[in-house]
């Protein structure tokens, strides 16, 4: 890379941008800022979505199972049962408050009571509009909604079956989507995927809120119209919320992750961090920035 180049990065990194796709092998930016803390980019502006390394923890047999499911189905976490489990959130996804799981791969934080649909089974851009007809669909507008592997996901029975099960491992809340089939694609292959929201302490130490986990991404051989999320939608949108207000979009369906369980594209992440502006917003004084180049795994 040019030293121009690579001024020209930093420059845009400093604005908030990184691009939609990073993925392994791909020069990531980073900003050094006063506070002694090495923060990513969004540090500079707006929250962002970059390659992760945090490994998959499969919490299909050691989970609580979220029942029942069925097509579009939607269960509501309650803080009474996440807070006793050892949940307490972060600054950016607070506790204290219900968590709505959609079995259409997206969860809204602190969901609008007595409405259904609002994680519908069609997938937009973000920002986006409401997900389907109901006002509260993805949580536009409303409600911060995380769109781990938004798509029109279909639960088989099929032994193994399909399962959504959530989970609290050192303060971290797990939610995982196993063995997902799509609507549109039935067939063999099953998906299966998971959000890691992580405890203060580590957000305090990272500066990462969450981690988006790819075990297995493909439905079946030849379905290149919806493997890796190429008919999903992945992303953040903040609705004005809290220390992360904004939306970032990683991508609109088009093929960006792969999971780390299966032979796959080794040119797309296997997991995704959403790390935020550093504590302190202004009274952090960017110092400079550098290239960091992923290694492939």
């Amino acid at each position: 890379m040019q030293e121009n180049e690579a001024s020209r990065v930093c420059l845009d990194s400093a604005r908030g941008g990184l691009g939609k796709n990073p993925a392994r092998g791909a020069a990531l930016v980073w900003c050094v800022l006063s506070g002694g803390v090495l923060w990513s980019s969004a540090a500079c502006g707006q929250l962002s979505i970059v390659a992760s390394t945090a490994g998959f923890t499969d919490i299909r047999t050691t989970g609580t199972p979220i029942v029942p499911i069925s097509d579009d189905s939607e269960t509501v976490l309650s803080f009474d049962v996440l807070g006793p489990a050892g949940w307490g959130g972060n600054r950016v996804f607070a506790g204290g408050v219900g968590v709505l799981v959609g079995n259409n791969g997206g969860i809204i934080w602190n969901p609008v009571a007595g409405q259904a649909d609002q994680v519908g089974f069609t997938n937009t851009a973000l920002p986006g509009t409401p997900s389907n007809s109901t006002s509260g669909g993805n949580g536009n507008g409303q409600r911060q909604f995380v769109a781990v592997m938004w798509d029109d996901m279909l639960p088989s029975s099929t032994a193994p079956a399909t399962e959504l099960d959530w989970q609290v491992i050192d303060g971290d809340l797990l939610v995982q989507w196993s063995l997902e089939d799509n609507f549109d694609a039935t067939g063999p292959g099953r998906i299966t995927f998971q959000a890691r929201f992580y405890s203060q302490e580590h957000v305090s130490k990272t500066g990462v809120a969450a981690s988006l986990l790819y075990l297995d991404t493909l439905y079946a051989p030849g379905q290149g119209g919806f493997n890796d999320g190429a008919s999903a939608t992945i992303g953040y949108n903040g609705n004005g919320i809290g220390d992360a207000p904004g939306a970032v979009l990683h991508s609109f369906n088009t093929a960006s992750v792969a999971g780390s369980g299966e032979s796959g594209n080794p040119n797309l992440p296997s997991g995704l961090d959403l790390v935020i502006p550093s504590p302190g917003g202004a009274g952090f004084v960017l110092l400079g920035c550098v290239l960091v180049r992923r290694r492939r795994r």
